[in-house]
Formats: structure tokens, C-alpha cells, sequence
């Protein structure tokens, strides 16, 4: 792990260390040549000497990179370790000084309708634009949603995380993300996730359509308190009724979110 006053590659100073993963770590750091405060993600460990997990990082800042979009977080720098100043591979972001749809949904379970439409439709709009570029992002849930608020604009929303994304064009891509390997966050899983079967634009809708039932009903959809027990239900059992919950939600509003849960969707 690195430590506050650490430089990396000569240009960012590591400030102070904002979360850590099975992987790696997220710091809040200074861009030295123009003073600038940055998010830094590093990789640490064995995985850092990865094969395989420092292409699939390299991929991620190169899609995200090639996304530019006001709700997408940009990714502005890339270092693979190889520099020879005893750096980690990180890459560099945007901070983003805000609170978590996640806290959001704790604080204020049950939301109102027209501002789970509002954040929604921004999540849509990014996801439309990481789409066009062919990138899937994969683990969509409300940790890697962030929301700002400003005096032109409350519930700002900046999608995080394309860490898990891959690029759906076969012809161009390599296959990072083997049949059989299941990425992404119980709960919020397309059902093809779970099988460890390939995923494309519709597991991120299924994602979303998760997300905003729990926005509304602060619950999940279909039920079970553990990780293995969401995933059976996911598999076996139909979303429950929004409206039994939320009956004061427009029906036109609540159909829509159940067609995103649809399990073959068309």
C-alpha cells in the first residue's frame, strides 16, 4: 500500500488513501505540475505482476478514456509500473467529491418517483454513451454511482468504475473476461452473470432497472439476505410486484422497470 507523501512516477503525490479492494487501492492525490487533486487506482500485490489483470486494468483506462461524457468519470493518465521509479500500475481520474447512490438510498429509502427518474435518466445517458463505444460496463450498482449537487443542478450523477467493462466488438477486442467467469456484485447481476455467460448492452439495463426498484422500494427486487441466497432467487424467482410496495408509483413508470428485470429480455 502506498502512503501519504508518496510520489508516483515523479508527478502525483498520494494525499491520503479513500478505499481498498481484493485488488488494489484507491487514493485521493496531488497532480504536482498543476496542482491539481486527482483519484489515483493502483493495482498492488501479485496482481500488479499480472499478466492478465494488468491487461484488463490497461483496458480499463483505455475505454474509459475514449468515453467523454459529462455523467462518465474521465480517466486522464495511465502508468503500467514500467516507468522505473518503483511505481505501481495505476491510472488517474477525476475526483469526485459527492456521496454514493448507495448512502443516498440509506438515507432516504422509499425516493420520490420523479427524482429516481431524474438520477436514472442521467445513468442512462452514460450508459448510452459507453455503449456507442462498444464498452459494457459489467458491475453496475449504486457504489459506483456518485451524485454531486451544485447551485445550477442537485443529483449531478458521474458514473464510476468501467473496471470490470469490456469492448463488444470480437474483432477488435481480446477475450479478458472468459464463459465461465462471473464478474460483477450480487444483487445487481444479470441473470447471464450469474451463469458466467457472456453479457452485452442488456445486462447493464437489467442493472439499472435493480437499481431503481431499490431507489423506490429500498429493497431488491428478488429477494434473499446473503449473496448465494440473491443469487438463487435472481435465477429461480420473479421480481416482486413494484406497486405492492410502491403503490403510489405510475404504473407507466413501474412497467418499465420491470421490463429491464425481464430475464430473456428481447
Amino acid at each position: 500500500m502506498l502512503e501519504p507523501g508518496d510520489l508516483l512516477e515523479g508527478k502525483y503525490r498520494v494525499l491520503r488513501q479513500l478505499g481498498a479492494g481484493g485488488i488494489g487501492a484507491v487514493y485521493e492525490a496531488e497532480a504536482t505540475d498543476v496542482g491539481r487533486r486527482v483519484c489515483v487506482k493502483t493495482l498492488q500485490g501479485r496482481f500488479a505482476k499480472d499478466g492478465t489483470m494488468l491487461a484488463r486494468f490497461r483496458r480499463e483506462a483505455r475505454t474509459a478514456a475514449a468515453i467523454h461524457h459529462p455523467n462518465i468519470v474521465a480517466v486522464s493518465a495511465f502508468h503500467d509500473g514500467t516507468g522505473g521509479a518503483g511505481s505501481p500500475p495505476f491510472l488517474v481520474m477525476d475526483l469526485i467529491e459527492g456521496q454514493t447512490l448507495h448512502a443516498l438510498i440509506r438515507q432516504t429509502p422509499g425516493m420520490d418517483p420523479p427524482r429516481v427518474v431524474r438520477i436514472l435518466a442521467q445513468i442512462l445517458d452514460a450508459l448510452e454513451a459507453a455503449h456507442g463505444h462498444g464498452v459494457v460496463h459489467r458491475d453496475l450498482k449504486p457504489h459506483n454511482v456518485m451524485l454531486t449537487s451544485t447551485r445550477a443542478i442537485d443529483d449531478f450523477v458521474h458514473v464510476l468504475d468501467f473496471g470490470l467493462a469490456g469492448l463488444l466488438d470480437d474483432h477488435r477486442r481480446e477475450h479478458l473476461t472468459m464463459t465461465g467467469q462471473m464478474l460483477g456484485t450480487p444483487g445487481f447481476m444479470a441473470p447471464e452473470q450469474v451463469e458466467g455467460q457472456r453479457v452485452d448492452v442488456r445486462s447493464d439495463v437489467f442493472a439499472v432497472g435493480v437499481i431503481g426498484y431499490v431507489m423506490l422500494t429500498g429493497k431488491l427486487p428478488f429477494g434473499g439476505e446473503t449473496g448465494p441466497e440473491r443469487l438463487v432467487a435472481l435465477l429461480e424467482s420473479p421480481a416482486a410486484p413494484l406497486r405492492q410496495s410502491r403503490p403510489d408509483v405510475d404504473g407507466e413508470l413501474a412497467a418499465i422497470l420491470h421490463c429491464a428485470l425481464e430475464k430473456e429480455p428481447l
